[in-house]
């Protein structure tokens, strides 16, 4: 079943979309491109970089010679660990599990912005952030502040020293919010859904359609990357302005909804597929790690395809890796891409 409608460049064919398109009752994006094939494609075949045993590798963040691993499984030990890739050695964890100050349950997100590392605790409702450039006197780990967060947010991403961008807040009818580091609180909202669906309740299609959320090292865009359609939307972090491309299958979220708690929310069925699983941005392009799979199937959260797009919305490249991977790393001069190969619990790597 689709969600969404296209847009079109004239009139007419946008009335003839919507006359034949069953259910095409919502826009994610009235500037939207589509596509159905990637001009270029390329094998990637990888080499093991370290065993790890800890958990699980939900991102990687490549620092000078070190590997930076978020720990999604954290809350049983730690959140953070480095491997030191010119003497082969991981570090002792840090960020620990747990309810405390200083402490985090866990969540979706979490990144390296320069020299700042934060986590966005999704259970606990805060954001902890440490520089990483500062020793401390507590093993030379690094320090974490914490600052509450007002709204409930699927997803965040640490903007600069005074404000966050959150997404999932179901609350509203905008997919961005921009939110004040230091009180939590929303200061701006923008990419309105328009053409509000009538056949499902609304915060439905909101769940269907939470991204993940990642800003250009610049700091002048920001992309959202959606987890049950083929569609990426990249906004201008001033001006608000956006565009999105759809392809290379162009398929639509397909889900039933359900209630908890006096609140619809999006329920997967049969049909539903994955689309993007991780994600990684550089300064000239955003990788987009693919599953496409039903999400009933065996490791549908599991990619063996990274789509590439430069930050002006056109589709690059389509790699093609040589294993299934969960989260994936690429170095600020485009050249390595890591992988975490979740089967065997390796991190891996090669050139681009």
């Amino acid at each position: 079943m689709d969600n969404l409608k296209i847009y079109a460049l004239t009139l007419i064919t946008f009335l003839s979309f919507f006359s034949c398109k069953e259910d095409s009752n919502i826009v994610i994006n009235e500037n939207i491109k589509t596509f159905t094939s990637f001009k270029q494609k390329d094998t990637i075949k990888f080499k093991k970089v370290v065993d790890f045993k800890k958990g699980v590798v939900g991102k990687i963040y490549i620092k000078d010679s070190a590997l930076i691993i978020f720990n999604l499984d954290g809350k049983r030990d730690f959140f953070f660990y480095n491997y030191f890739l010119k003497n082969d050695s991981l570090s002792k964890g840090y960020l620990p599990g747990g309810k405390g100050p200083g402490e985090a349950i866990g969540g979706m997100s979490s990144g390296l912005k320069n020299n700042i590392l934060w986590l966005h605790d999704l259970s606990l409702n805060k954001i902890l952030v440490a520089d990483i450039e500062k020793k401390t006197s507590n093993n030379n780990k690094p320090l974490f502040k914490e600052y509450p967060i007002e709204n409930n947010f699927y997803m965040m991403e640490y903007q600069d020293s005074l404000n966050l961008f959150g997404v999932g807040y179901i609350n509203s009818l905008f997919k961005v919010q921009k939110v004040d580091l230091f009180t939590g609180k929303i200061k701006k909202q923008f990419g309105e859904f328009k053409y509000l669906p009538e056949d499902k309740p609304f915060s439905s299609y909101k769940t269907a359609y939470e991204p993940f959320i990642l800003s250009k090292p610049s700091d002048d865009k920001i992309v959202l990357i959606y987890r049950f359609s083929d569609i990426i939307e990249i906004f201008d972090s001033n001006t608000t302005k956006s565009i999105a491309i759809h392809g290379p299958e162009m398929f639509y979220a397909d889900f039933n909804s359900m209630s908890i708690k006096s609140m619809s929310i999006m329920a997967r069925n049969s049909k539903t597929r994955i689309s993007f699983v991780n994600c990684a941005v550089t300064d000239n392009y955003i990788y987009a790690l693919y599953s496409g799979k039903l999400f009933n199937t065996k490791n549908s959260n599991f990619g063996m395809y990274v789509f590439v797009y430069d930050w002006n919305g056109n589709p690059i490249k389509k790699l093609i890796l040589d294993r299934e991977a969960f989260s994936i790393a690429v170095s600020k001069n485009d050249k390595d891409i890591y992988i975490y190969d979740p089967k065997n619990g390796h991190i891996m790597k090669n050139k681009i």
